[in-house]
């Protein structure tokens, strides 16, 4: 993450020039400062473009969510300030020509990116995550209109050259996302892969196994993929959870628990040709680099960033959390490879499991002296990782050794 902060950081340096304590060039200086903050957000939202300096997905959405809740500050503080130096006539003006235009331009970027700003900042819960991914399409006409705005009202891009060479590579790097959202949206620039496999392996689950039709990716233990079933259709998250070496082919544990996996679970059938985009994530990284004994805390289909950790030998104590015995997941592989393993089960009573759900006194009674000393590692369902994080701080395990994975980017 320091690489992308540090990108973000230089791509300010070409609009120092304009920087000056009057109002006027305030103005000025805070309005390309949003302009650039859109043209992040925009590249951040596009993991073929930030996969060449980090695959941590979760991480740059992170700076992506920051800087969009609390940058649009920095569009108010410009509008503010051009309404200090021009008056309110500025926006009062009905006329549709030359600096009036800009100011219209200027305005319904304005207002698109408050609209955006409230369904990010304040109203996420309402939409579903298709509904708010489409919404932030809008990034797109918000830029354009922003451009179109400076081109007319400002003349710092004539002036200085460092802006005129980062405005233009703004406006490059713009156009080549639009082109390649398009070609990746009918299958091109991903990895072709044909289904040779599906197999259910509990309730609701199926593994899915894929083999290469040219080039084929490598995934490192852990990471996750995108899987677009057809052309110009939706592209979801979900872990490798095998690989094999020998064939190249990967297969993916799906849990139909929404409207695209329930369709997906349906009409994907051995033959289909779907594309994958990936290797990314770097959620278990760790595990490879510790010294500490690892715990893993993983819930339904939360277990698979770990199943080939597990072949390995990796894991030291295992919790696993479902609703019922048929809905354990890979039990034979994980029973085989784990020797502290606890089924935790919350709707069924069963001999030798666990009734209820994983919390901090079970971690605390079945590690030992282990408890204190161990790298943590949680995936799930959401109200169970925070039970499981929030217990885990309050018995003084310091936020470095728990690691946790959300797909609710």
């Amino acid at each position: 993450m320091k690489k992308i902060i540090a990108l973000i950081a230089v791509s300010v340096l070409p609009f120092v020039p304009i920087f000056g304590l009057e109002k006027y060039s305030l103005a000025l200086f805070f309005g390309y400062m949003s302009l650039l903050l859109i043209w992040w957000q925009i590249v951040l939202g596009n993991r073929f473009i930030t996969k060449y300096v980090s695959v941590d997905l979760v991480g740059i959405n992170k700076i992506h969510k920051f800087m969009g809740i609390y940058g649009f500050f920095l569009l108010v503080t410009h509008y503010i300030l051009v309404l200090a130096v021009h008056g309110i006539t500025l926006i009062t003006d009905r006329s549709f020509s030359g600096f009036s235009l800009g100011v219209k331009y200027g305005a319904i970027a304005f207002y698109l990116t408050f609209g955006l700003w409230l369904t990010s900042a304040i109203f996420r819960k309402k939409f579903s995550w298709d509904w708010w991914k489409r919404l932030h399409f809008i990034a797109y006409p918000i830029f354009l209109l922003a451009i179109l705005h400076s081109n007319i009202i400002g003349t710092s891009h004539q002036i200085y050259e460092s802006v005129t060479y980062m405005r233009s590579l703004m406006i490059f790097t713009f156009l080549s996302i639009v082109i390649m959202r398009i070609a990746r949206w009918a299958g091109l620039l991903k990895h072709s892969h044909k289904v040779v496999d599906i197999k259910s392996i509990s309730n609701d689950v199926k593994l899915v196994t894929l083999q290469p039709n040219g080039k084929n990716i490598t995934p490192n233990n852990g990471q996750f993929a995108y899987l677009q079933a057809k052309r110009f259709g939706q592209a979801h998250p979900f872990t490798v959870s095998h690989v094999n070496k020998q064939t190249k082919q990967l297969s993916f544990s799906i849990k139909a628990s929404g409207d695209w996996t329930r369709q997906l679970h349906s009409e994907l059938a051995v033959g289909d040709k779907v594309f994958i985009d990936g290797p990314y994530g770097v959620f278990t990284t760790e595990i490879a680099n510790t010294r500490r004994p690892v715990v893993v805390v993983a819930g339904g289909i939360g277990i698979t960033p770990f199943l080939r950790w597990a072949k390995q030998g990796k894991i030291d104590y295992l919790f696993y959390g479902n609703r019922t015995l048929n809905d354990i997941a890979f039990k034979d592989v994980l029973e085989k490879n784990i020797a502290n393993l606890t089924h935790v089960l919350s709707d069924e009573e069963s001999t030798n499991y666990e009734q209820g759900y994983i919390k901090t006194e079970l971690i605390k009674k079945q590690t030992g002296k282990t408890f204190k000393k161990a790298q943590y590692f949680i995936c799930g369902p959401p109200v169970m990782m925070n039970t499981v994080e929030n217990g885990l701080r309050q018995a003084g395990i310091p936020d470095s050794r728990i690691h946790s994975e959300r797909f609710s980017l």
